[in-house]
């Protein structure tokens, strides 16, 4: 039967046609006031109270739970005891029913209710007190039925034993119940619509937020500190060291509670052996989700009369407990706690899930960027100590082999003094062949441990006037005048005695090379390499074969008899350890009888 045919009979119910259209239309305007529906239906039950019953609520199905979004009694004393009841309290008996209803889609209507009915419906003596304390007896249920799904109902609640469930009013209250519907479907739509929204900006805030330092015990409280309130009334981050849960950061709406947690914590610390909760979510790595948390449920947590006080204290009623696991490892659990029963979803729930997962990854970013330190601090100060020793051993090297030589060198000249004509002259060449060797070996030693000393001496950088310092050079040089031209102005920042010792070895080499030369020139200057200003030493001398350029740098390498051209080969060695300290690089260019070229660049 339609709605106008149902109408018709309004009269004998009391009712007019002309009033039902009334109260549809003002029921249509409250519902497409706002796109809130919780405030939307507490409209329409204070409608349905005005017009057709004592007491209306609503009953909504999410995620297969039952919760009554809203409702409203005509009694003000009645008002204030139904507020002081919980949702098991209010819809005791009467889930069965609801859920029958919105399965079928059909409206149901229980009249006379009596200690049978409500044996029936399995409700005990406490809840049949409180259904007549509330005052009901008889009741219709309606389906909130869109695109052919009942997403709850609207339950209407008489208080008078003769109050007769009509036709007509059945039909007007279905009538609101499709439109009511309509508009929670819309208002739903644009709700997740908007919590996606919120939440894409909570996720990129808190990625941000979480990329943007390695010290995540901080990173993690900030994160924290940012989903409050926007997704929980308090958040609490642990992580697991060693099979244990340890606390990382715990924010709260209201500071003070943050240490009251910490109470708590200390006196009731996470027992890794629970069968529920954050200890099962740590061991499993399996979220635990508690939309609704119930008086029951907290008498279960709590391990003692105590516990259970302060447990309630936190006013809990929705609690999200995710994994943070990050390469197949669950390495702590992140708990949102909502004061609100039925604030989360899985909507909630699949974003807290994403937000672990990029927390897990930083965590385990920073974890392994502290290890790779710890490793690299500890391999550095096992380098120190081996420098040091090895430093040790160089000089008491030195001290030893200088004594010896020492003594080979005096030797030999007290020999050739005093015995010279005994020995012949053969005798007196084998002698001072032994001195230059000593000498020789003696200089070496002096080289290598000023190739030492030059890895590890400090640096203090300044502005240094190479220009001026390679004039000094080449008067301490004691080359002809007009061999060395310098281009003026070169200013480059590095250590003054280590670029000193570059220039040195550089101008030296090249002053070796070039001396029979019959014209020998020897130019310093700078030019732009690869956008990058190189400085050079360039010779005209006997030059090198280029291929072997690399072994020009490496101590001991020489591509060039000792006896035509005297050296340790350990200059170059020297100026390629000193540019390496300044951050730069070198390299020689040059060809067998045409000269040679040595550039460096100074990289700070």
């Amino acid at each position: 039967m339609s709605l106008e045919e149902n109408v018709r009979d309004a009269n004998s119910a009391g009712l007019t046609v002309t009033e039902d259209f009334r109260f549809l239309a003002e029921a249509s305007a409250r519902l497409a006031s706002s796109l809130d529906y919780s405030e939307t239906l507490a409209n329409v039950a204070e409608l349905l109270v005005t017009r057709i019953c004592e007491m209306a609520s609503v009953f909504l199905l999410e995620d297969d739970r039952l919760h009554i979004a809203a409702w409203h009694h005509a009694d003000g004393a009645k008002r204030k005891l139904i507020e002081g009841m919980s949702f098991d309290e209010l819809s005791s008996g009467l889930e069965a029913v609801v859920r029958s209803s919105i399965e079928r889609c059909q409206s149901v209507v229980v009249e006379q209710i009596d200690s049978k009915v409500l044996q029936q419906f399995e409700v005990g003596e406490i809840k049949s007190d409180q259904y007549k304390q509330v005052g009901i007896a008889s009741f219709l249920i309606v389906p909130l039925v869109t695109n052919g799904q009942a997403i709850g109902v609207l339950c209407c609640v008489a208080t008078e034993p003769d109050f007769e469930f009509s036709e007509a009013r059945i039909a007007l209250v279905e009538e609101i119940g499709r439109r009511a519907a309509t508009a929670v479907d819309h208002a739903r739509l644009y709700e997740r619509t908007r919590n996606a929204q919120q939440m894409e900006r909570l996720l990129n805030d808190a990625s941000v937020t979480l990329s943007s330092s390695l010290d995540y015990e901080t990173t993690l409280a900030n994160v924290a500190s940012v989903l409050v309130p926007n997704l929980a009334e308090w958040i609490a981050v642990h992580t697991l060291e060693n099979g244990v849960a340890k606390r990382v950061t715990v924010a709260h709406i209201d500071p003070a509670k943050v240490k009251w947690a910490d109470e708590v914590n200390s006196r009731y610390p996470i027992d890794m052996n629970d069968e529920q909760g954050l200890a099962k979510v740590l061991r499993e790595g399996v979220s635990e989700f508690y939309p609704s948390i119930t008086e029951e449920m907290l008498t279960a947590t709590a391990r003692d009369e105590e516990h259970l006080a302060l447990i309630r204290q936190t006013e809990i009623g929705g609690v999200m407990i995710v994994p943070m696991i990050v390469r197949d490892k669950v390495i702590g659990a992140i708990t949102f706690v909502a004061a609100k029963q039925d604030r989360y979803t899985h909507q909630e729930l699949s974003f807290a899930t994403e937000l672990a997962l990029r927390a897990a990854i930083a965590v385990d970013n920073a974890r392994l960027f502290r290890n790779v330190e710890q490793r690299v601090e500890e391999r550095t100060q096992e380098l120190q100590v081996a420098n040091k020793e090895l430093e040790s051993f160089a000089y008491s090297v030195s001290h030893d082999l200088r004594a010896p030589l020492r003594s080979i060198m005096s030797a030999s000249m007290i020999v050739i003094e005093d015995y010279g004509d005994k020995i012949g002259e053969d005798g007196r060449a084998e002698l001072k062949r032994s001195s230059a060797a000593a000498k020789r070996m003696s200089a070496l030693i002096d080289d290598l441990l000023e190739y030492s000393r030059l890895g590890r001496r400090e640096m203090n950088l300044s502005d240094v006037d190479l220009s001026a310092l390679v004039r000094s050079i080449g008067l301490e040089t004691g080359m002809p005048e007009g061999v060395l031209t310098v281009q003026p102005g070169m200013v480059a920042t590095g250590d003054h005695s280590l670029l000193r010792v570059l220039l040195t070895n550089h101008i030296e080499n090249a002053w070796k090379f070039v001396k029979e030369t019959p014209e020998p020139r020897i130019s310093v200057g700078s030019e732009s390499v690869d956008g990058v200003s190189a400085y050079f030493v360039r010779d005209n001398g006997v030059g090198f074969d280029e291929q072997f350029a690399e072994k020009l740098y490496v101590p001991f390498e020489r591509l060039h008899s000792p006896q035509d051209y005297p050296g340790t080969g350990i200059g170059l060695a020297n100026v390629k350890r000193i540019v390496h300290r300044h951050g730069g690089k070198v390299w020689a260019q040059g060809k067998v009888g045409e000269g040679a070229t040595f550039y460096f660049t100074l990289g700070r």
